[in-house]
């Protein structure tokens, strides 16, 4: 596998390929067929979106108007 994403960092652009390796970092997918698939399928060329998490509803979460 590492021979692998090696072989493919040298077959490929530098900026597309750490993009895609921040993909996989997100995903935490380490696979050289991850990588190779984020790749063919240019899904580096697509802007970044931040990730939201949002809170989960909760009956046992109070908001800010129980501190004050």
């Amino acid at each position: 596998t590492c021979e692998g994403v090696l072989n493919l960092a040298r077959k490929t652009n530098p900026e597309p390929f750490t993009k895609a390796c921040n993909i996989a970092l997100e995903h935490q997918n380490y696979s050289y067929k991850f990588l190779q698939q984020v790749l063919e399928n240019r899904m580096t060329e697509y802007p970044e979106e931040p990730v939201v998490k949002s809170l989960p509803s909760h009956g046992n979460i109070r908001g800010a108007s129980s501190y004050k």
